[in-house]
C-alpha cells in the first residue's frame, strides 16, 4: 500500500502550470510562496528548474511547467547558501 507521504511527493513531483505551482505552494509552502508571474519571470530567466513545453502559438512560443517538489529543494538550497 502507498503511504500518505509517499502520495504526497507524488503529487508534488508532477509536472503543474505555474498558477497550479502558486496555488500549491501558497497551500503548502507559504514561506517560498510566488504568484504566477513572478514564476514566469523566474522561468524565462533560468533561475528555477522548470520544464519548458513549445507551442504553435502566435504570441506564447513556450508553456513553463513546475514540478513543486523541485522547486521547493531549490529554493531550500539557495536560502542555504545566501
Amino acid at each position: 500500500m502507498k503511504t500518505e507521504e509517499n502520495l504526497n511527493t507524488l503529487e508534488l513531483q508532477k509536472p503543474v502550470t505555474l498558477t497550479e505551482a502558486s496555488k500549491i505552494l501558497e497551500e503548502k509552502f507559504p514561506r517560498f510562496f510566488f504568484d504566477s508571474r513572478t514564476l514566469q519571470t523566474m522561468c524565462i530567466k533560468q533561475l528555477v528548474p522548470h520544464l519548458e513545453m513549445p507551442t504553435c502559438g502566435l504570441h506564447r512560443k513556450v508553456r513553463y511547467l513546475i514540478r513543486v517538489g523541485d522547486l521547493v529543494k531549490h529554493l531550500k538550497r539557495q536560502e542555504k547558501s545566501a
